[in-house]
């Protein structure tokens, strides 16, 4: 319990860093938008099937060129036993290459942190790794500035270590937007 606690604390304190980082001197707040995310998925592509939990804070930053916004991630891998369970934290871009009434499609890439060198049933040769996401999300109108969408994810650490199995997830995901 303490461990969760203290995980929360990260997230928030990365949450309130990567705000004050993005929205200060850059862009003004009344021309951004940002969202909160939960993700839930599985991992089936790999040996040992783990479900993976995610928790992600966007900001869309409209008067950039180069990206549509930033996310600050923290996730969990809940692996078999319960030693092997894996924090990751995650801060990076995002693009979006098509938007219209009918949903949005998103590319992310993000450096990512673990927590240890085992993830997902795995062992990992490096506590840096690098994950990359499309995800396309639908509007529910009926419930306001609320997305449903579905994720796909690859982490890997691009070779940096050895081993270097690589971990997908697929999943869903529920959205709330703000202004």
């Amino acid at each position: 319990m303490k461990k969760a606690v203290s995980n929360c604390c990260l997230y928030l304190v990365a949450i309130y860093l990567s705000c004050s980082l993005f929205s200060c001197h850059i862009i003004a707040a009344e021309q951004n938008n940002w969202s909160l995310t939960y993700y839930r998925a599985i991992t089936p592509f790999n040996d040992v099937d783990v479900a993976m939990n995610a928790l992600r804070w966007s900001r869309s930053l409209k008067q950039t060129k180069w990206v549509d916004g930033v996310s600050v991630i923290y996730g969990r891998y809940e692996g078999i036993w319960e030693f092997d369970d894996t924090n990751w934290y995650a801060l990076g871009p995002y693009w979006t290459l098509w938007s219209s009434d009918y949903g949005k499609l998103n590319l992310e890439f993000t450096p990512t942190y673990i927590d240890q060198r085992f993830m997902a049933g795995h062992e990992v040769g490096s506590d840096w790794h690098f994950t990359s996401a499309i995800e396309y999300s639908l509007p529910l109108r009926f419930l306001g500035a609320v997305n449903l969408g579905f994720r796909y994810q690859h982490t890997s650490n691009a070779g940096i270590g050895s081993p270097n199995p690589g971990i997908d997830g697929v999943g869903l995901f529920i959205q709330a937007s703000f202004n």
